[in-house]
């Protein structure tokens, strides 16, 4: 698997960074270490997708960052050649790359915050089914397939723009979404995206479409079939202090209602909506979705102090 990283001054092995670090930590000794960031991709996407903007920014704020590049993916193929990949096996890798990187058995291990975009989200929704192998910190969704899938969305948007739901069946089921450049840009991107930007990243999501996920498996696993019977939400939301939700207003893939079933699921408070389009970590106003996952994370560090 492949994983990209950026890491934080504080983290630095050598050197002046270093020499810092240790100067700060003996005069500061009560200065908590901010918890490492993991990113996790949807479809279509691998690690490229945080590097572009989010892991120097988290990097440049005091995070080390983390992007994994799930099986499947042009960085990371299987080793098997499957035609489609299982939800449970993305899920499987990353709790295998979470017990590798931030061992259970270790004294002060960190306790991660996860973030998970489009199909990512859903990634994450299975890995919290489970005990993960250290504690979480906070968990955040950006854009996120919603628990019940995408069908209720896929019928919710037949209803409302049927042209549009022929372009999304268009984009993902026929791939030409990484393909035609007027396709990709209105599924995927705002439309100041520049148009050298719009060439480079389609081809990144052309080398990362040839292997997809298992459908009707997902269909199966879908994590609203897992919820408590209760309340309708995740069984695992008191393990996770912190939860955020964010959806993009101008996103053709991921409608509100969807956004807002995650935030209900999950239990987090209202989702925060960007004018972004849904891939927000590329969008030519990033750092709008960087700042609100970076207050959200201020707010847990605040809360943390106190």
């Amino acid at each position: 698997m492949e994983v990209l990283s950026a890491k934080s001054l504080s983290s630095s092995s050598s050197g002046p960074d270093n020499i810092l670090a240790a100067f700060s930590s003996f005069f500061w000794p009560n200065v908590r270490r901010k918890q490492p960031l993991v990113f996790i991709h949807g479809s279509f996407h691998s690690a490229w997708c945080w590097a572009e903007h989010f892991l120097p920014f988290f990097a440049a704020q005091g995070y080390d960052s983390y992007a994994i590049s799930c099986r499947g993916t042009s960085p990371s193929p299987s080793p098997n050649q499957e035609a489609s990949i299982t939800i449970n096996t993305h899920a499987a890798d990353l709790r295998d790359f979470l017990r590798v990187a931030f061992p259970p058995s270790e004294q002060d291990t960190p306790q991660p915050i996860l973030i998970g975009h489009s199909f990512g989200g859903a990634i994450l929704l299975k890995l919290l089914e489970q005990p993960t192998p250290s504690p979480l910190r906070g968990v955040a969704f950006l854009c996120s397939v919603p628990p019940s899938g995408n069908g209720p969305m896929t019928a919710r948007f037949l209803k409302r723009d049927f042209i549009l739901a022929l372009k999304i069946v268009l984009g993902f089921v026929a791939k030409k979404g990484a393909e035609w450049d007027w396709l990709c840009q209105e599924l995927f991107f705002s439309p100041s995206l520049p148009p050298d930007l719009l060439r480079k990243y389609k081809e990144r999501l052309k080398k990362d479409s040839v292997v997809g996920i298992d459908v009707k498996n997902f269909l199966k696993e879908l994590p609203v079939l897992r919820a408590d019977g209760a309340t309708g939400q995740g069984r695992w939301v008191n393990e996770v202090p912190s939860r955020l939700v964010i959806g993009a207003e101008r996103d053709k893939l991921v409608d509100k209602e969807g956004v807002e079933e995650t935030a209900r699921f999950v239990d987090a408070e209202p989702p925060v909506f960007l004018p972004t389009a849904h891939d927000a970590m590329l969008d030519p106003e990033w750092r709008l979705a960087a700042n609100a996952l970076l207050q959200w994370l201020n707010a847990m560090d605040q809360a943390v102090k106190k």
